[in-house]
């Protein structure tokens, strides 16, 4: 028989301010699955004499169905075993079947699943009901939450940005979850990098107790100052707050607030543990000197040392006319000396990964300009020479939300994203029609970890890449040419020199600037003197760029 309660859900609408300056209403939970359901009444809740009519208003929702919190009802007898043998695995059915009518069982189907209570331990199962709780105001998710965004965990897309503004959410405070932000804060994972708010953060984690915090500090002493900050507010956009207040069955809220207690004493994420042992690991000096970490487990380029990557993305370092006049000038005599020897001669330009995956950047670093330097080079060059240029940018765009064409992991383009510069070489000199889509690549292998989880030593954590192989029987022999190439570029060319072997049937000169002081006048007068080619093409990564000098 039907238990007959009224289930009343109350949710407090709170106004915050974001960074940006703009704010946002923590949205209500509704049952949206109870057609029936409707609004009968809306009482006043007493206010707080500091908050505003704006800043609080309160809706009740009243329903007559009491089927969901029967079924809540039974689920916690057979959880806590009162009135009944203890039985998790009916307790954990029973609360699935209500899942998608009350964010208390996804709370706790969700921590039953990462607890492995009454089935085995599955975490894209947990991640699921968690998600749902979150997404419906379930404050009582906050903390796991945040940690499976931290990671990425099942339908949780791994993002920084996110898992800080819900460890900012927290209702108490949390020493585990302000001794992450303070390491989020020192590697710029999701926030903007300070040592003295990383610091500030470490410091209180540590007083309330999170041991690691205290460690965490003493790796970063060196880069604090000392200066006291006013802690930064951190983006919550897209988070709400509500509670389900059992109103007229006190026993069953009473036993929700057990069962939430006990779970989340228990609760325990190995891997959220092992990756905070992990970054205490770490190199931090080197770490920040040169990785920008990204959403979705994407890692960025910003050394200085390498190019001029995050200046490039920023937009705020283009060419004067002078300058690009300059280089022009210095590649139509180059152009001129390869024509001397009956060659023709191609610039072969290959963007920035963040330029091409700006999404994946994080949005606390913002962009003096979306042109960049070689976007306006590339234009003075097609308006004031005869220079033959193939940019990649404007086909890369076409294809990368199709074709994963970088390495998360790496600064490089993948074997996909070098083919399609290699088959828009050979449409632009040859005609050739070579599609990306109609072309078959081999796999091998998924755990591939590129040069930026070596450099940081996270190979363990970054080895998530797909490398791709273009097979030689993938190219028929309508598609060769009969030419030969000499490609003279940086270490993005090692892809483009393995592919154009396979359409190149006069064979491929393969010249490294590395090898010859990283200069491509000089690469080309010391290996087109004695060799006879018919296409010189110049292979030169937008970080790279100042070599055309």
């Amino acid at each position: 028989m039907k238990k007959k309660t009224f289930a009343v859900i109350v949710v407090t609408v709170a106004v915050l301010l974001l960074v940006t300056g703009i704010s946002f209403a923590f949205l209500v939970h509704l049952n949206q699955n109870d057609t029936e359901q409707r609004i009968d009444n809306t009482e006043d809740i007493e206010k707080d004499e500091n908050q505003s009519e704006e800043e609080i208003s309160t809706i009740v929702v009243e329903s007559e169905d009491s089927e969901t919190n029967h079924v809540l009802e039974e689920a916690l007898l057979y959880a806590l075993g009162k009135d009944r043998v203890q039985d998790a695995v009916k307790a954990l059915a029973l609360l699935e079947d209500i899942a998608d009518e009350n964010m208390d069982a996804q709370f706790m189907a969700g921590e039953m699943y990462l607890q492995g209570i009454g089935t085995e331990k599955d975490l894209e199962k947990a991640a699921e009901y968690i998600q749902k709780a979150v997404l419906n105001g379930n404050s009582k998710a906050y903390a796991i939450y945040a940690k499976m965004c931290f990671l990425g965990e099942g339908v949780i897309l791994q993002d920084y940005e996110k898992a800080a503004g819900v460890f900012a959410a927290l209702d108490e405070k949390n020493g585990q979850a302000l001794g992450t932000l303070g390491m989020m804060y020192a590697l710029g994972m999701g926030v903007p990098i300070d040592f003295d708010v990383a610091n500030q953060y470490l410091e209180e984690a540590e007083e309330l107790g999170y041991a690691k915090a205290g460690k965490f500090q003493t790796l970063i002493q060196a880069r604090v100052t000392g200066t006291e900050k006013e802690l930064p507010e951190i983006s919550q956009e897209g988070l709400k707050k509500g509670e389900v207040i059992y109103k007229d069955s006190l026993e069953l809220a009473e036993m929700v607030q057990e069962y939430t207690s006990q779970l989340l004493e228990t609760e325990s994420y190995e891997r959220f543990e092992t990756e905070i042992d992990k970054i205490l690991a770490m190199d931090i000096n080197l770490t920040t000197f040169i990785t920008i970490f990204g959403k979705e487990n994407w890692l960025f380029l910003q050394n200085p040392n390498d190019g001029d990557s995050y200046h490039d993305y920023i937009g705020d370092n283009a060419y004067t006319e002078q300058e690009m006049a300059s280089i022009a000038a210095h590649l139509l005599e180059q152009k001129a000396e390869v024509e001397a020897t009956g060659a023709e001669f191609v610039l072969l330009l290959i963007p920035n990964k963040e330029i091409i995956y700006a999404e994946k950047m994080p949005t606390y670093i913002q962009r003096v300009s979306e042109e960049t330097k070689t976007d306006k080079l590339v234009t003075y060059l097609k308006q004031n020479t005869d220079l033959s240029i193939i940019y990649m940018k404007d086909q890369y765009n076409a294809y990368k939300d199709t074709y994963q064409l970088y390495y998360k992991t790496d600064t490089h383009c993948n074997m996909q994203g070098s083919f399609l510069a290699i088959a828009d070489l050979l449409n632009t000199k040859y005609g050739k029609q070579i599609m990306l889509e109609n072309t078959v690549f081999e796999e091998h292998m998924h755990n591939y970890c590129g040069d930026l989880s070596v450099l940081i030593g996270r190979q363990d954590r970054y080895n998530i890449d797909t490398v791709y192989f273009l097979p030689q029987s993938s190219v028929s022999e309508e598609q060769k040419v009969e030419d030969s190439l000499m490609l003279i570029g940086d270490s993005f060319s090692e892809f483009l020199n393995r592919q154009a072997l396979y359409y190149f049937n006069g064979g491929v000169n393969h010249v490294m600037i590395m090898n010859h002081n990283y200069d491509f006048y000089q690469a080309t007068k010391d290996n087109l003197q004695d060799k006879k080619v018919n296409l010189v093409v110049w292979e030169c990564a937008e970080r790279y760029i100042d070599r055309l000098k």
